[in-house]
């Protein structure tokens, strides 16, 4: 069975049903990754290899209301909605941007914590 070539992009060849990325080196590999998983990873790459902490979301200032998960967009704040989350995986204080500043919901977390390399904060470090 053949299939269709839909897009290129650096070494990334997504395909009508499935994603393969091709490492090039001294030995070629080939990686399978799911396409649902792939839109979420190029949405969050600059949180690659960032270590996060599980935390419950506070405003950082008076002035702001609500944040996005940085894979998903899913919405963090502190009204109570449905659609809105209370608690997710943030960044620490080793970030340059500090703590709290990049959000990731438990779904994203879960699903992409290998390939995004994230490692989780020891309970009883960081200071919010």
């Amino acid at each position: 069975m053949r299939t269709r070539r839909t897009r290129l992009e650096l070494g990334l060849y997504l395909f009508d049903s499935l994603c393969i990325r091709a490492d090039v080196g001294l030995s070629a590999k080939v990686v399978l990754v799911d396409p649902d998983k792939q839109w979420r990873i190029d949405t969050g790459w600059y949180l690659k290899g960032a270590t996060l902490r599980k935390q419950r979301w506070t405003a950082r200032s008076d002035d702001w209301d609500h944040d996005h998960c940085s894979c998903c967009w899913a919405k963090f704040a502190e009204w109570h909605s449905p659609e809105i989350l209370d608690e997710g995986y943030t960044t620490t204080d080793r970030h340059e941007h500090g703590a709290g500043y990049h959000w990731v919901c438990a779904t994203c977390f879960i699903d992409l914590k290998i390939d995004m390399q994230w490692q989780l904060e020891p309970c009883g470090e960081g200071t919010r």
